[in-house]
């Protein structure tokens, strides 16, 4: 962790989730730790435990996040914490702008939100970045996760029972 300065901001991903925080692999030789009540700040509400940042916050094992170097213990790891930029949309969905009046000779007979109508009408079961995304009519969807499962369960060594 002594390459890694103050304020520096990084892309890390989930490596650990506890029950006070999540740990995060940064690229440094250490592992930083974003506590829980950073988590629930941002959110804006209680996050219960490891469930809950997993569960309410999406913070599982390989999530990806933009973060921002709190403080350098040393030996003892980093303190992390959400860039200004992550706040900022965390911010946002919890408090959306108010819905603007279209004028009446825009609209078609379809109810299309903001977020629909600037979205590119591409395949939706595959992210920007290339990363596939869930997808509601893919019927291996549930595939995926028990193969996902029966990953994290061999590396574990929990495949062996």
């Amino acid at each position: 962790a002594s390459g890694v300065a103050v304020g520096e901001e990084l892309v890390g991903t989930v490596a650990r989730v506890r029950d006070y925080g999540v740990f995060f692999d940064v690229g440094a030789n250490r592992h930083g730790l974003l506590h829980i009540q950073s988590v629930a700040d941002t959110m804006g509400k209680y996050v219960d435990k490891a469930e809950g940042l997993k569960r309410d916050c999406g913070l599982t094992v390989g999530t990806q996040i933009k973060l921002c170097v709190k403080a350098n213990n040393g030996r003892k790891g980093l303190s992390l914490d959400f860039t200004d930029e992550t706040k900022a949309v965390a911010e946002a969905e919890r408090n959306p702008p108010e819905e603007q009046e279209v004028p009446e000779d825009d609209m078609d007979g379809e109810e299309t939100s903001a977020l629909a109508a600037s979205a590119p009408e591409d395949d939706d079961s595959v992210a920007s970045d290339g990363e596939e995304t869930y997808d509601a009519d893919d019927e291996d969807y549930d595939d995926q996760e028990e193969d996902e499962d029966g990953r994290l369960e061999e590396l574990m060594g929990l495949d062996s029972w």
